[in-house]
């Protein structure tokens, strides 16, 4: 039963009996702090975790933009997005499988097709150096 309300506890700590005062205190004390530094500690998870994901979010989108630069002043048309991929279209480089094996050559992996889009292939947004690599390896294609 309840005898009375610590007035030292910043908390305001209900205490059981006079003689556990100060270390039932110091128990709930303690519980709340590390149920607010738990708090904290997940807020600032978070906080960091955003930050991480909003800077590669970033870096995949200038990523992105410069390889369809980079397709686009080679004459290939792209559908771009909002994803980390876009669509190109080969035309008459090749065929989707064609381009693959190209690319495989190069040691650079492109995504596939479909019959919907029979010249097309999906690339998915990698690295900056992965990027780097397949924009070396296109060209290297278109040279030869």
């Amino acid at each position: 039963r309840r005898k009375s309300v610590s007035s030292s506890c910043p908390r305001r700590c209900v205490i059981a009996s006079p003689s556990w005062k100060r270390s039932t205190a110091v128990y709930i004390t303690t519980a709340r702090l590390i149920r607010d530094k738990s708090s904290a500690l997940i807020r600032f998870t978070t906080s960091f975790r955003s930050a991480k994901i909003a800077a590669r979010r970033d870096q995949m989108i200038a990523v992105r933009e410069e390889t369809l630069d980079h397709m686009k002043k080679r004459g290939i048309a792209t559908i771009g997005s909002q994803a980390n991929m876009f669509m190109a279209d080969w035309g008459a480089l090749g065929t989707p499988a064609d381009m693959q094996q190209k690319f495989l050559d190069q040691g650079v992996q492109i995504g596939r097709s479909w019959d919907a889009w029979p010249t097309m292939s999906r690339i998915t947004i990698g690295s900056a150096e992965d990027m780097q690599t397949f924009r070396l390896a296109l060209d290297r294609i278109l040279m030869g």
